[in-house]
């Protein structure tokens, strides 16, 4: 499945936006507490594969199925990082997100292997 560029590159836009809001909201407080856990689950899971490619001489960090442990701490972070902007800034960014994703779930839902 071909995934359209301009989509990618916006959607990819967003999520730095909202990593440079929740790096300026909570500064120092970004790595403590219950953040400290998701930022390590997301670091060890898109890792993995490429230490084990590195020990084992393989190509399993090319393989899109290995990045899906980490999405859960991806969404994580998406969502504390949406909760530091003030209300109507949250719902234009959650929105921003929808349209970007819009074009990539179309294709999910035209799939032939979805019926």
């Amino acid at each position: 499945m071909e995934i359209p560029a301009k989509a990618a590159t916006a959607a990819l836009a967003l999520f730095a936006v909202i990593a440079v809001a929740m790096a300026w909201r909570l500064c120092s407080r970004m790595f403590q507490g219950r953040r400290l856990f998701l930022w390590l689950w997301f670091i060890a899971a898109c890792a993995a594969p490429s230490v084990v490619d590195l020990f084992q001489g393989t190509c399993a960090a090319r393989e899109q199925r290995f990045a899906i442990a980490g999405l859960p701490a991806a969404y994580l972070l998406a969502a504390v990082g949406l909760s530091c902007p003030a209300r109507r800034t949250r719902l234009a960014v959650l929105l921003l997100v929808a349209f970007a994703w819009a074009p990539h779930l179309a294709d999910i839902y035209r799939e032939y292997s979805r019926c």
